[in-house]
């Protein structure tokens, strides 16, 4: 067969050819790494064509045939084109194929790759050092290729059936269950059942050694978590996990999931966290693993998070599927946002909603801030470059986004609304467009108008709050008129006036008059004014309660000075304490007041009770922290941290008590860990006892104090300390105590310690995520910082080639970059990483820019902050 290869600009396939059925059979040979693939395409024709277009990649193609459907006539194409670049094979025929119905028939040889894409293996070993492979499928976002000959974009759904050949003691999982078993002599032939219409990136199986726990849901659905022999129970809550998922989607949505089984299995050298294929969801370990015995309700919370978002996606994503690639923040977006519901569900002690804003929403705000910020929706031409644009703005400004539309609209509105989008367009290709259409459907309210002006454009407004002489800002007899004025906020000192970009934003306000009243509109002009009834000049007034809107908040210096009494005496709700301090400390680190108006408002929080309050301020505290290693002024800040810490810390105590709240326990841990940076004497002391101890008796310390515990001994002590550290390192048989192992050992003071830390990183003694840890936390002083720059520069290729990840290694670039403060910093940094860069580009142009924020900020407030600490 003639087998021309072209090179050209990435195209998408024609539509003129759709196929609506696939039948595969693979053979898989585990010696040699290699598969055999016959497939079946059931197709239509829809105008007459000489060429057929399809996907392959990294497939030997043996023979083709295209067969009429309708007459049995086989005919085979004269020549076929190969574009390497666009991964497009083209079937040329001497004479016209006519519109109808064919069976497109190909046999060829397909690679099991060791990169985590198409078909895969991982590697484990027995205890006698057998080795054991196993098999998955990566094939988000056009990998399917690599598995076999396809139509492989979104819009091309189609059902699939498929039938493996495996080792005779291995297992198989794929989208559908099992209809049939042939056994021969050393092999088997697992025969799935047809999977409902869908695109082919979320076609899946796995191939290995399994041991499985199952379970079903009321509607008689068998849901199985899969893991290596002797972890079963470990799956035992993500197991329940997901069969409530399950029952709360199908409710939720009014609608039934579309599979009889759910697949969940766990990997233990899986790069993704998790993938959403069809009835066959697979984890990395540690996402879907506990001890039930030792493990957090931190771990609880962040697996659960998981796997809710993933069942999330088997109707938004599975059963309804974007169009296109550019579309992918859609429904990523509305499953982080559902993921959340369904855990607040069930587990309403882990206060999802205020974790969402502390975790989603601001983090989101963080990196949207940025002037080379990009809109959440951006063109995508070739899927290739997805890893380059959706990041945390796409993800979790998208959740935000879809938080605050489900207030606009209502949550009445907004469920009906999301049946309408299901039911319409189930096993189909949709668009926001679609979506915000069945809002508008059901509420009445212009959907679309307001959300295009926030996925169209890049960043955020900050709102600014007045009351002041000239604003018509008085004292009426049935309330007060307050102005607000929008414009884009920026993450470096600027002048947003002068920027063009305008927001529909809903907006709502409270006041102290009357907390429980909201007043709500939407602003769509640069400024508006507002009459409060009932409100009197002296009431406080809080925009964006619960902070369900996407914006900051600038108060005017009157209206911050009135909210202090409501912090204090919490009359102001976590969420919206912890607003007022965030939204601060953002105009602060970005010029808009001086970084002294965030140090005096810490002081109303001394008396602070609440864990998610202060894991905000620990967050502030870290920052400045960082911002202020790279001054003389180390010493006093962390005076000034001992005070503001030292009432909760006392209160707190080392010891249980029977009158701790639920989030004492993590409080307690945030708190002393904090406590163990400052170089307290007592802190030491306490610490240094109860290591001593738990090395003595063999016992664990207590989760939460084991950080405070290990980094307060490590930082006082030298190599007797680390030793005994590494030591429990190979023990421990917990992430989470692994986790606490790596930070205490990065939090080491002496640089000599340090470069026995690092070189133990680098290691095969440790793992690669717990490599990542410690060098990601060396950073957090200028000491380590300056060392792993140092160390970085000239032993890359070492760091490289332990981490082998690119998503890995940009966090770790930009953890190094982003703590510095210098332009001569900024300078070396780019020189060096304009000659090799391992990593995002954006992500590494948006660290450069916090680092020449960072100098800009201690060159603006530096004379104001040595005044300000200079009595401690």
């Amino acid at each position: 067969m003639m087998y021309l290869c072209h090179e050209e600009n990435y195209a998408r396939l024609p539509t003129i050819v759709r196929p609506s059925h696939y039948d595969i059979s693979l053979n898989f040979n585990f010696s040699k790494m290699e598969f055999e693939g016959d497939v079946t395409i059931c197709i239509e024709v829809l105008q007459r064509t000489k060429d057929i277009q399809l996907h392959s990649s990294e497939l030997d193609i043996e023979n083709i045939k295209l067969v009429q459907a309708n007459s049995g006539i086989t005919i085979e194409p004269e020549k076929t084109e190969f574009s390497k670049k666009n991964q497009i094979l083209k079937l040329l025929f001497a004479n016209p194929v006519t519109m109808g119905n064919y069976r497109l028939k190909i046999k060829y040889d397909g690679v099991i790759s060791e990169e985590e894409r198409g078909v895969f293996c991982t590697r484990s070993y027995e205890p006698k050092g057998e080795e054991k492979i196993s098999v998955f499928t990566h094939f988000d976002p056009s990998c399917a290729r690599k598995c076999f000959p396809c139509w492989d974009e979104p819009s091309f759904k189609a059902a699939f059936k498929i039938n493996l050949t495996v080792p005779k003691e291995y297992s198989a999982f794929s989208n559908t269950q099992v209809e049939q078993i042939e056994k021969f002599a050393k092999t088997k032939r697992v025969n799935f059942a047809r999977t409902p219409a869908m695109s082919t990136y979320l076609l899946a199986f796995a191939i290995g050694e399994f041991s499985s726990i199952e379970t079903k849901t009321v509607d008689g659905v068998t849901v199985r978590i899969n893991t290596a022999k002797g972890k079963e129970e470990q799956g035992r809550f993500a197991l329940d996990t997901a069969v409530n998922a399950l029952t709360f989607f199908k409710k939720y949505f009014k609608t039934e999931y579309a599979l009889p089984k759910l697949d969940l299995i766990a990997v233990a050298n899986y790069n993704s966290d998790a993938t959403e294929n069809w009835g066959l969801l697979v984890f990395r370990e540690i996402n879907l693993l506990i001890n039930p015995s030792t493990s957090t309700n931190l771990t609880k919370r962040w697996i659960s998070l998981l796997v809710c978002h993933e069942v999330a996606h088997q109707w938004f994503g599975n059963l309804v599927t974007m169009e296109w690639w550019t579309q992918l923040w859609f429904q990523e977006a509305f499953a982080q946002f559902a993921e959340n519901m369904c855990v607040d569900y069930y587990f309403p002690n882990f206060r999802i909603w205020q974790h969402f804003v502390l975790e989603f929403l601001h983090s989101a705000l963080e990196l949207d801030g940025s002037k080379d910020s990009h809109a959440v929706e951006v063109a995508i031409k070739d899927p290739k470059e997805l890893d380059q644009v959706y990041d945390g703005i796409s993800y979790n400004k998208g959740a935000a986004l879809i938080r605050m539309l489900e207030n606009y609209v209502g949550e009445e509105n907004f469920r009906k609304g999301v049946w309408v989008y299901l039911t319409t367009h189930a096993y189909k290709n949709a668009s926001p467009e679609d979506f915000y259409g069945a809002l508008e459907e059901v509420s009445g309210k212009p959907v679309g108008n307001v959300m295009s002006s926030w996925t169209n454009q890049p960043g955020y407004p900050v709102v600014r709050a007045f009351l002041a002489p000239g604003c018509e800002c008085k004292l009426n007899q049935d309330g007060i008129t307050i102005k607000l004025v929008q414009c884009r906020f920026f993450s470096a000192k600027g002048k947003p006036e002068s920027e063009m970009a305008l927001w529909k934003i809903p907006i709502s306000l409270i006041s102290g008059n009357d907390p429980s009243k909201e007043i709500n509109f939407v602003m769509e002009s640069r400024e508006i004014k507002i009459f409060i009834p009932g409100a009197k000049v002296d009431d406080w007034i809080k925009l964006n309660p619960e902070s369900v809107g996407y914006y900051r908040v600038q108060y005017s210096p009157e209206l911050l000075k009135k909210l202090i009494p409501a912090i204090k005496t919490r009359q102001l709700d976590v969420i919206d304490r912890i607003a007022v301090l965030d939204d601060l400390f953002h105009m602060v680190k970005n010029g808009y007041t001086s970084t002294v108006e965030i140090l005096k408002i810490l002081a109303a929080f001394d008396g602070e009770t609440e864990f998610l309050v202060w894991s905000t301020i620990g967050r502030i505290l870290n920052k400045l922290a960082i911002l202020i290693s790279n001054t003389s002024l180390e010493d006093e800040y962390n005076r000034f941290q001992k005070k503001l810490l030292e009432k909760v810390s006392t209160a707190l105590g080392w010891e249980k008590s029977s009158e701790d709240s639920r989030f004492d326990h993590l409080l307690r841990k945030l708190v002393l860990g904090q406590m163990s940076w400052l170089e307290d004497e007592n802190m030491i002391n306490e610490a240094r006892k109860r290591f001593e101890d738990s090395v003595a008796s063999k016992e664990k310390l207590r989760d939460d104090v084991r950080v405070a515990c290990y980094r307060s001994v490590v930082r006082a002590g030298g190599d007797k300390e680390f030793d005994a550290l590494v030591k429990l390192y190979k023990t421990v048989d917990t992430h989470e105590e692994r986790k606490s192992i790596c930070y205490a050992l990065s939090s080491a003071k002496d640089e000599k310690l340090l470069q026995k830390v690092l070189t133990f990183a680098i290691s095969d003694e440790v793992r690669p995520d717990d490599t990542v840890l410690i060098v990601m936390a060396i950073t957090s002083t200028k000491t380590g910082r300056d060392m792993l720059w140092d160390y970085y520069r000239n032993h890359w290729r070492d760091i490289v080639d332990k981490v082998n990840n690119r998503e890995v290694l940009t966090r770790i670039i930009q953890d190094i970059t982003e703590k510095y403060a210098s332009e001569p910093m900024a300078m070396e940094l780019e020189t060096f990483f304009n000659k090799q860069l391992p990593c995002n580009e954006s992500t590494f142009q948006k660290a450069l820019e916090t680092l020449r924020n960072n100098a800009s900020w201690l060159e603006r407030d530096s004379e104001e902050i040595q005044q300000f600490l200079s009595p401690y």
